[in-house]
């Protein structure tokens, strides 16, 4: 069988994240598609073609960007009408296979609205279609759609008219069921939900892989079937608020720990360590990450600290037995950076992809970490800014090709920069005078 034309239907969030998102799943379940329309963040409609549907429904199980895909039969950009005439001059026998099927048609318009009359009208124009099933609105075996676009114009007619057949929705009932409102415990630099599970799709996540986020945070991989080990150099951050809380008389934890219990993945979280990303526990010779899935602190809600070594200095044991708690210094954003790449591209497997946030203050003339910094080691493979007021951070997603000739021949800090909690505060200081 031939590949098949489909549209599919982005949601309107995160457009600069739509497409890396679904290239990532493409990657992920190795499916071949092939563009049929130019992709454009404006607009949340692409016609594609795959080999078959089961891609299709892998690609919508896995997708938080995707509102809905659709069998794609004809398009528009006359009228109504038109589409009306594009779909009857289709071979009748491709619709002669949902013949006795129950149906129902779906008016979906996007950018305008319509009246009931309207959607009946609508509908009405397509009734030569051989359909003989009974018509179901709640569990229909089929369902079709036509979908009136009308964004961005200010004619009277919209710009694009689609009809096609309902193949599924995106998997957006996660980001509810992972909602931070919902978790027992909220760290201090605790991920949205929706963008801590694309965070999972870039970084290729799937059953059995194994995830290291290095400065921990409520990380949502494990729901997807892998296995996640974290660490953060304050211990607040993993064992929560010293207090738990009573709620009608039974002891709530509050935790990372109470967390990973309210999701039922104490299977798949590993465990937690405390240490930072220069003095840690792990070892070069054989031990590899699948996928390194981090937000590092850059200042503004949390900053980052590491371990103050003395030059030539050791740890050494208490003689007394009792926990030491070694000096710390601040970690500026450019560091973290810096660190981050290199330890990934030691503890990374060949193929791994490491996914992280970096900050950047807009208007800046200089210093000022405008791009992510290269490595030797890594591709880079998508770069998607979330946009805020003044500033806007950058999810990085890089691959890695290649182990580097030894641990020390990795990236230099040649890109040390003010530090970013600094430049943030300043800038919003200034706006706030403006």
């Amino acid at each position: 069988m031939g590949e098949k034309l489909y549209l599919v239907r982005f949601v309107q969030r995160h457009a600069e994240f739509r497409l890396a998102e679904f290239e990532a799943l493409c990657k992920l379940f190795d499916i071949k598609y092939k563009a049929h329309t130019e992709y454009t963040d404006l607009s949340p409609f692409w016609i594609v073609s795959f080999r078959s549907e089961d891609d299709i429904r892998k690609i919508l199980s896995r997708s938080f960007l995707i509102k809905c895909v659709l069998e794609h039969y004809a398009c528009s950009e006359q009228s109504l009408d038109h589409l009306a005439e594009l779909v009857n001059d289709i071979p009748q026998d491709v619709f002669e296979v949902y013949r006795n099927d129950t149906f129902k048609f779906v008016i979906d318009t996007f950018a305008t609205s319509m009246s009931g009359k309207e959607k009946i009208d609508t509908i009405e124009k397509f009734a030569y279609l051989p359909f003989d099933g009974d018509i179901d609105l709640k569990n229909p075996k089929n369902t079709f759609h036509v979908i009136i676009d009308n964004r961005h114009t200010i004619e009277k007619e919209p710009r694009a008219f689609y009809f096609g057949r309902w193949i599924g929705d995106g998997n957006r009932e996660f980001i509810d069921i992972y909602n931070v409102k919902k978790r027992k415990y909220i760290g201090t630099t605790t991920m949205d939900a929706e963008l801590s599970l694309i965070m999972s799709n870039m970084a290729l996540v799937k059953k059995g892989s194994l995830v290291y986020d290095p400065f921990v945070g409520t990380v949502t991989s494990s729901c997807f079937g892998s296995y996640s080990f974290g660490s953060d150099i304050d211990g607040r951050q993993i064992r929560g608020k010293d207090g738990s809380m009573f709620n009608d008389s039974h002891l709530i934890e509050k935790s990372l720990k109470s967390n990973i219990a309210q999701y039922k993945l104490q299977n798949r979280v590993l465990g937690t360590v405390v240490c930072d990303i220069t003095q840690h526990p792990f070892r070069p010779d054989g031990f590899r990450f699948d996928a390194i899935i981090t937000d590092p602190p850059y200042g503004v809600r949390a900053g980052a600290k590491k371990i103050m070594m003395k030059e030539g200095g050791f740890f050494k044991n208490t003689e007394d037995g009792k926990s030491f708690y070694p000096a710390t210094i601040p970690y500026e954003l450019p560091d973290v950076i810096y660190d981050l790449l290199n330890f990934s591209s030691v503890y990374l497997e060949i193929g791994g992809r490491l996914v992280y946030w970096l900050p950047v203050i807009d208007d800046e003339e200089e210093n000022d970490l405008k791009e992510p910094p290269n490595h030797p080691c890594f591709d880079m493979i998508s770069k998607c800014p979330q946009i805020f007021g003044g500033w806007r951070r950058i999810l990085v997603t890089m691959e890695k090709k290649c182990d580097p000739e030894s641990i020390d021949s990795n990236i230099k800090k040649d890109h040390l920069v003010e530090p970013f909690r600094n430049r943030f505060f300043t800038k919003m200081k200034l706006n706030s005078e403006a």
